[in-house]
């Protein structure tokens, strides 16, 4: 007869202590799973590359607001600017919030880039192509904030440049949010955010129901076979409708609206926020143009490698 031995009330308190942990640990397991997926899927030279290149580029826009506030202090030695006539701010009521367009470009970039990471089969295009396009916008309006000074239209607005301030210093701490600019009118970067995000969701919105069998977190939209069109999206007509029509218009009207806002917060003038609308759709058109066109695709080598599917991993194996 074989001899089992009895498990003491120690051991049954531990064990299930030890059952209880594991079960406390799965969730947690879990929700590290749900967090460094999209990041595993987004690791790749190319998302080196795009972070490097908007960031130069956001670092010479900042150069540029800091010269642009050194402008306007030579000019107007301390006297207040004369505003000039504007139709937005003949039209639209004061909003006297402080912050207020602040506080709607995080809601409209929050908003678009975290559903984004977390949820797109196609995060690493959408990431991508986000990066190259935000970043030529950069570049673009570091040119045109310092070739015409307007002069500020926000009373609140303070200008602290000094003369022997050292700009590239001083640009850091605009990156790192230790200092706001005045003279950097004549184009809207929170204008250039607000469209961007809206034309995301125009281009990419459907994508979200696309068929991937290696992402995760689409369980919720029904399973492998369920509700696809063409073998292509899932989900039946009512989410087609949403991701399709209804989320774009959605963002589309709330990037609007933020173009009030910024108008009627003063935060800019109406030709800052016309300039960045028409700038920022011209490069989105533009980019996907390029990447659409296989005669220049094969002209151009960066773009292509760029472009291609290629992780971290398979990059270093090679």
């Amino acid at each position: 007869e074989r001899f089992e031995p009895e498990q003491s009330s120690h051991d049954l308190v531990m064990g299930g202590d030890a059952s209880l942990g594991g079960r406390q640990q799965a969730p947690h397991s879990a929700l590290f799973d749900f967090i460094c997926q999209p990041m595993k899927q987004l690791a790749c030279w190319q998302l080196v590359a795009g972070c490097l290149w908007m960031a130069a580029c956001a670092y010479v826009n900042c150069i540029s607001q800091i010269y642009s506030d050194k402008f306007h202090n030579e000019y107007y030695h301390g006297r207040t600017p004369e505003l000039i006539p504007d139709l937005g701010f003949y039209l639209l009521p004061r909003i006297e919030i402080p912050h207020l367009a602040d506080y709607w470009n995080v809601f409209m970039v929050v908003g678009t880039m975290v559903p984004v990471v977390l949820f797109h089969p196609k995060r690493r295009k959408v990431i991508l192509r986000f990066l190259a396009i935000q970043g030529s916008v950069f570049l673009l309006r570091s040119a045109t904030i310092i070739a015409t000074l307007l002069p500020q239209p926000d009373p609140l607005c303070v200008n602290v440049s000094s003369p022997d301030e050292n700009v590239f210093i001083e640009a850091v701490k605009i990156v790192l949010g230790a200092r706001i600019t005045c003279g950097d009118l004549l184009f809207s970067g929170h204008t250039a955010n607000l469209t961007l995000m809206a034309l995301i969701w125009s281009e990419y919105g459907y994508g979200f129901l696309a068929v991937d069998a290696t992402t995760r977190g689409y369980s919720a939209l029904g399973g492998r076979n369920r509700g696809q069109i063409g073998g292509r999206h899932r989900g039946g007509p009512v989410l087609h409708f949403v991701f399709r029509r209804l989320l774009p218009l959605l963002w589309w009207a709330a990037a609007i609206s933020g173009y009030f806002v910024i108008v009627a917060t003063r935060f800019h003038y109406t030709v800052d926020v016309l300039v960045a609308i028409i700038i920022v759709t011209k490069q989105w058109g533009l980019y996907h143009m390029y990447i659409r066109t296989p005669r220049i695709m094969r002209r151009l080598g960066f773009l292509r490698w760029y472009e291609q599917k290629q992780d971290l991993a398979s990059a270093s194996a090679k």
